[in-house]
């Protein structure tokens, strides 16, 4: 899902080439970074697989101008091609915006091109993608005497008469032609979803008096106006969710959640007073590198009613005010809970947790649904699709949180003891930790040192069904790997090693790891390259014509 930085004033969002081996992926990236003007560009990183060049998971970042006001970079990405690359190639689909499938124009390469388009539609389903996103056909190898018709490819490929190109790819035919498509269809997908509000340009500087506010009506701005002015306006005669621009503010926001104006708004539902802060529970339980929650809510002093107790206890806040942004930001930030209402817009809570429990990597995140509901069926439905707790909103908050305190400490199977930090340890966390490592998954367990971006010593043990005891031990500075053993193997090797276990003990102790740069240019580039020799391993251990 493409990120909206206002405070940068810019959106980035994700192209993704798709299509069967060889069939000119890599080579329009290539020519497209060689030849095609743009306002900036990054570099282009190629990554080599057993059969084919690939661009798997680094990309080429490009600057395309501004829309709304918002400068505009897209991020290309491209899959390796053969069908067992299958888990890489599910990592790279995530969060895309818009896809330019690639097919091989060659008599001999229908087939391919068929499984590759299907292999895309199950890739989108897992990772949560609208299967109808913006998508581009380029036919590749129009020069060849063994191309098929047009016609024909449509007609297997193209059945919905999505827009198409045909191509050269290594000379650049209808290379940039496919890039303007596709990047079209893009921003237009961008305005639709964010809406021209959102979209909107920041007001001019000398607009703005001392203590001045504007506001949005119809696409337009209105104002300036007084603090004072714009609280009876929103009170009286506008939204309370009107976008509103002023001091202290660094982007358009809705008026209900500044929370200057939110405090002279009467809350929807009556409030069930607050809990002295002393009765509040104690969350030491739970480490801090977890304390991430997602709250999704339509009503917006209901949002910071629950927010305000769990900031207090160190927690990093994620706010959504509809389902599809409580997806996009479950997703992008993977909280360590989330806290849902049931009748959300655009996504209802119901959806949000059939995709939370689908998703590989949120499965087994902590889900709790705080509704207004308290209707029997809504909670059975909850629990039957796999909600660990259903709550009332007229529960106090008290019990919520200790309802929250407890699932939390019970979920993350982590053991948290004092640690001693010493020297420089950036964000490292003051606790050693310890737990399972089934609970996560190997790559998981290795993604909470990340995002706590821990400082130590982290050690590993699993034992192989003959008997014989396997030992890992990772050097770790602010989250990345500087280090690594398993057994006899050493670096890289030794990470993508650990990935393939299923079950063990590991244990995280803060200290100095030594001397030594990162493995890889970041954790997430080692547990990509991991999953694709995962997914090569496989394949010879099924034999060869595992494939297909």
């Amino acid at each position: 899902m493409a990120l909206l930085n206002h405070a940068a004033k810019e959106i980035t969002a994700k192209v993704v080439y798709y299509g069967p081996g060889l069939s000119g992926k890599t080579t329009n990236l290539q020519w497209i970074h060689e030849h095609v003007a743009f306002r900036a560009k990054g570099n282009l990183l190629s990554l080599a697989t057993e059969a084919e060049r690939t661009i798997s998971f680094d990309f080429l970042p490009v600057e395309l101008g501004t829309i709304g006001g918002m400068k505009t970079r897209v991020q290309i990405y491209t899959v390796p091609g053969q069908v067992f690359y299958d888990a890489t190639r599910q990592i790279v689909l995530k969060g895309a915006d818009a896809v330019v499938f690639v097919a091989d124009s060659q008599a001999s390469m229908l087939n391919a091109n068929v499984e590759s388009l299907e292999n895309l539609g199950r890739n989108l389903i897992a990772n949560h993608l609208d299967p109808a996103l913006p998508m581009v056909f380029q036919y590749n190898k129009r020069d060849l005497d063994t191309a098929l018709p047009v016609a024909a490819l449509n007609a297997r490929l193209n059945p919905k008469g999505l827009p198409f190109h045909e191509a050269v790819a290594i000379r650049g035919t209808a290379v940039e032609e496919t890039l303007q498509s596709v990047v079209r269809l893009l921003f237009k997908s961008l305005s639709d979803f964010y809406g021209t509000e959102a979209m909107a340009p920041p007001p001019p500087s000398a607009l703005l008096g001392p203590g001045q506010w504007v506001y949005l009506a119809g696409g337009e701005q209105r104002g300036p106006l007084d603090f004072e002015d714009l609280v009876d306006l929103v009170l009286t005669s506008v939204p309370e969710e009107t976008m509103v621009w002023g001091p202290g503010i660094s982007r358009w926001t809705p008026a209900n959640v500044v929370p200057e104006i939110a405090e002279h708004i009467p809350p929807p539902l009556p409030l069930v007073a607050l809990a002295r802060e002393e009765d509040f529970p104690d969350f030491n339980t739970v480490p801090r590198m977890l304390r991430t929650a997602l709250i999704a809510d339509e009503d917006a002093a209901f949002r910071q009613r629950l927010a305000l107790p769990l900031a207090a206890q160190g927690f990093k806040i994620y706010a959504a005010r509809d389902g599809a942004e409580a997806w996009r930001l479950a997703t992008e930030h993977r909280p360590w809970v989330m806290l849902a209402d049931l009748g959300m817009p655009e996504v209802d809570g119901f959806e949000f947790c059939r995709r939370v429990r689908a998703n590989r990597l949120l499965s087994r995140t902590p889900l709790v649904f705080i509704s207004g509901s308290d209707r029997y069926k809504d909670r059975y439905h909850a629990m039957q699709l796999g909600a660990d707790d259903f709550l009332s909103k007229q529960t106090p908050i008290r019990e919520l949180l200790i309802r929250i305190q407890l699932l939390l400490t019970r979920y993350s199977d982590l053991r948290a003891n004092p640690g001693k930090q010493t020297g420089d340890q950036g964000g490292g966390a003051a606790e050693a930790l310890e737990g399972k490592i089934e609970v996560f998954g190997a790559p998981g367990v290795l993604q909470i040192c990340n995002q706590g971006r821990l400082t130590g010593i982290f050690t590993g043990r699993s034992r192989e069904d003959s008997g014989e005891e396997q030992i890992a031990v990772f050097g770790l500075r602010d989250g990345e790997i500087i280090s690594a053993t398993v057994q006899e193997l050493t670096g890289p090797e030794a990470v993508y090693a650990f990935l393939a276990w299923s079950r063990g003990k590991f244990r995280f102790v803060p200290g100095d790891p030594g001397p030594g740069a990162p493995l890889a240019q970041s954790l997430e580039h080692l547990l990509l390259e991991g999953c694709r020799l995962l997914d090569e391993h496989r394949r010879g251990a099924e034999g060869p014509g595992a494939a297909g």
